[in-house]
């Protein structure tokens, strides 16, 4: 978007990496210490070497997991680059990012969908193909592409079935009023047991800043207890409970 833009991660489980596994993958993102190099390369020589380079590793494969990690070298990247274009110094970002968990499927294409739909809803595009730096626009151009999958490993439904559910969602979309589909719903809504009426109403919880997840009320007990935090007071039921 124009001041903003929108991401879902999946964070994967790293905790079994190989220390060489982590080091080649932080090496990807930045320059290893001489320590390090020396592990890849064989030459460590004292226990001692190798107890630093573990120590080292350990706290690589905590950040490569974390999502605040994530968003800090994405920022910086995107920062240094457009502060370059406009021939400037100084901060970029307005404030940090904010997040949502995502407990279930519904909840990860209900989020997936409203974020392929914000430049329509910005009026910057009319359909899903034309919606530029969409994940949607590059699963229809790019069958090679490096994002997630639809698999039953990854996101377990057909790519076809998502792109008719996210142009259907688009149709619902009207300058004046919420839109209403009435005919030809796509099987993916029944399969998942998403109510028409209420599609466009679940949307709008990923406009709001207070919620920190996104699921039943059951999952969200679980989260909250799972990160060792509170239950938000008055936090209302999810609209598929």
């Amino acid at each position: 978007m124009s001041n903003h833009y929108h991401i879902v991660l999946k964070v994967s489980d790293n905790k079994l990496w190989s220390v060489t596994q982590t080091l080649k993958t932080w090496n990807r993102l930045y320059n290893l210490p001489y320590l390090c190099e020396k592990f890849l390369k064989n030459e460590i020589t004292t226990k001692a070497e190798l107890r630093q380079v573990k120590v080292m590793a350990k706290m690589y494969r905590k950040r490569l997991m974390n999502i605040s990690w994530f968003m800090k070298c994405l920022n910086e990247y995107i920062a240094v680059k457009a502060n370059a274009e406009d021939k400037c110094k100084g901060h970029f970002w307005e404030a940090r990012f904010k997040s949502q968990a995502l407990l279930d499927e519904k909840a990860l294409l209900t989020c997936m969908a409203y974020v392929d739909l914000n430049p329509i809803r910005a009026a910057m595009a009319k359909t899903p193909e034309t919606s530029d730096y969409t994940s949607i626009q590059e699963r229809i151009k790019n069958k090679k592409t490096k994002l997630l999958p639809f698999n039953e490993k990854n996101i377990p439904y057909y790519l076809s079935d998502y792109i008719a559910l996210v142009d259907y969602t688009g149709k619902c979309i009207h300058p004046n009023k919420k839109g209403y589909i009435e005919n030809d719903i796509p099987d993916i809504l029944n399969r998942l047991e998403i109510h028409p009426d209420t599609w466009l109403d679940e949307m709008k919880q990923y406009r709001t800043s207070g919620k920190n997840a996104i699921g039943t009320v059951a999952q969200i007990k679980s989260f909250y207890k799972s990160i060792k935090s509170k239950l938000p007071f008055g936090t209302p039921a999810p609209a598929w409970e």
